[in-house]
């Protein structure tokens, strides 16, 4: 009886796991940014999708609407497969997205539209997906026409700042 209790216990740590190895595809629906996007299931089922492994400009940040321009160009209207890597703190699904024979999240960092997001990437690919930075770097596409671009994530740390001194009163 132990045993079949400790071999039930032991299968259920394990499903969420195998839950998200599982790929599926959809059609995109919505580009909500640069590195997230939303598919519709076969079951009609929307599904917020936020690229693994790399990080785009957000809001009015420079080049954001570029990126964000780019991804649509590249998925929009488009049946996509979305190999999952984890779920994030807003319930979105992190995952690879294939389309039309490509990986999107490598075509966005290629084209010099987004970072490799140095806190998140973690697979054995992501030292690729540095050096496709550095070399959209290095020939100064997308993003890096500019000669000093901001990484989202510092982006982000200086707004929320910025948006905390303002709320306290201080300006």
């Amino acid at each position: 009886m132990k045993v079949l209790f400790l071999v039930y216990f032991v299968s259920f740590l394990f499903l969420p796991i195998t839950a998200l190895c599982d790929s599926f595809s959809g059609k995109i629906v919505s580009v909500l940014d640069g590195d997230t996007i939303v598919l519709m299931t076969p079951e009609k089922e929307k599904v917020k999708v936020r690229l693994y492994g790399i990080d785009t400009p957000k809001g009015d940040q420079h080049h954001a609407q570029k990126a964000k321009r780019f991804t649509f160009s590249l998925v929009y209207d488009k049946v996509v497969e979305v190999i999952p890597y984890d779920t994030d703190m807003e319930g979105r699904t992190v995952g690879i997205v294939l389309v039309d024979n490509m990986n999107a999240n490598e075509e966005v960092i290629r084209s010099g539209h987004g970072w490799q997001y140095r806190n998140y990437c973690d697979a054995s690919f992501c030292s690729e997906w540095l050096q496709l930075e550095n070399d959209a770097k290095i020939s100064g596409v997308g993003l890096w026409h500019n000669s000093d671009p901001v990484p989202p994530w510092k982006w982000r740390k200086e707004n929320q700042e910025e948006m905390s001194f303002a709320s306290s009163g201080a300006i």
